[in-house]
């Protein structure tokens, strides 16, 4: 009978022993080691190629250390990477601190991009809400609206004197008009409005406030370059008129004199809400929310 048991050994003899890696194996593992650090490589190249990954500029509004990086922005991304960074004033705030609507977290121009199309959804949702508010503050307004009508009539930059009629000399045989203490002040801009009864109702009394917008404004101001309220105590048939001057509020913008004079009209938004009105013959209209 064979002996298998000494083929085996014999065998074994034969062949030697190898108590190593196979060479197979050997070579497979360095060629992994090689392609992840190609990979790796590939990878770097690639992020450091890619403008999305740019770094913002921290704590500034200047983009000209990496204008050659936003150049290379499709022309939507980069407006909104410009407009990230003027909006938020070039400041970062960690993740948890500031406005969750709003945050301001981004650390690079990808980070950027998403936060200002996630801004720009919120202002579309905010627009939305507060149009359907306008809406239904304007149909409040209709009925108001049939009764008087407005118009801007004048711009002009008036002294205190020529606001209220008292440049004039007085007539022979008159009393010359005590002029104002500020009289001497230096002229300023003087909105006038023509305010018009067109119902077939005698006024007796009325409230209604102006504001002229600008249609195109500093985010940061409201664009209010001017604004009246009147409250009158004035007799207006059907028919009649009744002009009143305003000044302007400087605190709502930073638009001088001479710039509101020279906008044109066409440039800017009228929007005027007549309050109230009470009537001679002892009815009244009013507004409400």
């Amino acid at each position: 009978m064979p002996d298998f048991s000494r083929q085996g050994r014999a065998g074994e003899s034969r062949l030697g022993r190898y108590d190593g890696d196979f060479p197979g194996v050997a070579m497979s593992r360095w060629t992994i080691l090689v392609l992840l650090a190609l990979a790796l490589a590939i990878w770097g190249a690639f992020r450091s190629s890619n403008p999305l990954h740019t770094e913002l500029p921290f704590g500034s509004t200047d983009l000209s250390s990496v204008q050659a990086e936003l150049e290379r922005l499709d022309p939507e991304d980069r407006k909104r990477v410009e407009a990230y960074v003027q909006r938020t004033n070039g400041d970062y705030l960690p993740a948890g601190m500031g406005d969750p609507d709003d945050p301001m977290t981004a650390r690079t121009f990808a980070e950027a991009i998403d936060l200002q199309k996630r801004f720009e959804v919120l202002m579309q949702e905010q627009e939305a809400k507060a149009s359907a508010f306008r809406a239904a503050r304007e149909q409040n307004f209709a009925p108001l609206r049939k009764i008087m009508s407005m118009q801007v009539v004048a711009r002009d930059m008036l002294t205190q004197a020529e606001i209220y009629g008292l440049s004039t000399p007085a007539m022979p045989g008159q009393p010359k008009s005590p002029l104002p203490s500020n009289a001497n002040d230096p002229p300023k801009a003087v909105t006038t409005y023509r305010l018009t009864n067109i119902s077939d109702r005698t006024i007796a009394k009325f409230g209604v406030l102006i504001e002229l917008r600008q249609k195109q404004h500093d985010p940061l101001d409201f664009g209010i370059v001017a604004s009246c309220w009147v409250d009158e105590v004035q007799t207006l048939a059907p028919g009649d008129t009744f002009n009143a001057r305003c000044g302007r509020t400087m605190s709502l913008n930073r638009v001088t004199d001479a710039e509101y004079l020279a906008m044109p009209l066409s440039d800017l938004e009228i929007r005027w809400e007549p309050k109230r009105f009470e009537f001679a013959d002892g009815g009244s209209l009013e507004f409400r929310e």
